[in-house]
């Protein structure tokens, strides 16, 4: 079991969270007016953004992301596909600019969808997690290089990698 507190100088809103696809974390979509602070890092773009974090099994910080333009953007659904990608929804009155491409209707609030690719880590990844190996090692002919449990067969001949 843990607990976390998430949060910036502003308030945050939870508008709800999900578990992640691949059963590693939960996703959790909220609407912030906070700029960097707290446990946010990025400052946010206007009255009120998208904020998604992304945290373990254990509660840590994976990956956060906040979405936004000029005006309110209220996030009010969120949802993984099986590539890690999200599909942030909600309404917004922002015009164009910061991550919005296109002016809201007359000013008023209107559905905004976004659909971006998984957020990598911030974290580094040593050689020993992703597995990678390369044998024989030193060789200069014939030599494999194995990722996890994918391998390729490579070959140097007179300097060159085949």
């Amino acid at each position: 079991m843990w607990q976390k507190v998430i949060g910036g100088n502003g308030y945050e809103k939870t508008e709800l969270a999900i578990p992640s696809v691949s059963g590693d974390g939960v996703i959790i979509g909220i609407s912030s007016v906070s700029n960097a602070s707290g446990t946010k890092t990025e400052d946010g773009f206007g009255n009120e953004d998208y904020w998604i974090v992304k945290l373990n099994t254990n509660g840590n910080e994976v990956w956060q992301k906040t979405i936004g333009s000029d005006g309110f953007d209220y996030l009010t659904s969120l949802a993984e596909y099986p590539n890690g990608g999200i599909l942030a929804a909600g309404w917004s009155n922002s015009d164009a600019g910061g991550f919005k491409s296109q002016d809201s209707y007359d000013g008023s609030y209107d559905l905004w969808l976004i659909k971006m690719g998984a957020p990598l880590s911030t974290n580094e990844i040593s050689l020993d997690e992703i597995q990678l190996s390369i044998y024989p090692n030193p060789t200069t002919g014939l030599f494999y290089v194995s990722i996890r449990n994918y391998s390729i067969q490579a070959m140097i001949i007179s300097g060159f990698l085949i």
